[in-house]
C-alpha cells in the first residue's frame, strides 16, 4: 500500500529522476522509492559489516596477544623452546630438509 507524501528536491535532482523514469518507462515515485530502498539496504549492510569487523578485530587482538606471549616464552633464555630447533616449512622458522 502506498502512502502519499511530499518532499522537496533540488531542481537538478528532479530533472535526473525524471530522465531516469522516462528511460525506464517508469515514474518519479517508483524511481525515488527504489533509490530509498537501495539506500536502506546499503545502510543495513554497512551496519552489519561494521559489527562483523569489530568482532574480527577483537579476535585478532586476542590472537595477536596470545602469539606475542608464545614468542616471548620462546625467547626466554634456558627455556625448552629456545634450545630446540623449530620445525616447520622453510621461511617460517623451520629448517630445510637435508637430503
Amino acid at each position: 500500500m502506498s502512502i502519499k507524501t511530499s518532499i522537496s528536491l533540488a531542481s537538478n535532482t528532479l530533472k535526473a529522476v525524471d530522465a531516469l523514469a522516462k528511460a525506464r518507462e517508469s515514474n518519479r515515485s517508483r524511481i525515488i522509492e527504489e533509490a530509498i530502498q537501495d539506500y536502506l539496504v546499503r545502510r543495513r549492510r554497512d551496519a552489519r559489516d561494521r559489527r562483523e569487523l569489530a568482532i574480527l578485530n577483537r579476535h585478532a587482538r586476542e590472537l595477536n596477544l596470545e602469539m606475542a606471549d608464545v614468542r616471548e616464552v620462546q625467547r626466554l633464555p634456558g627455556s625448552a623452546a629456545s634450545s630446540t630447533a623449530s620445525v616447520g616449512p622453510p621461511g617460517i622458522g623451520g629448517q630445510a630438509a637435508s637430503s
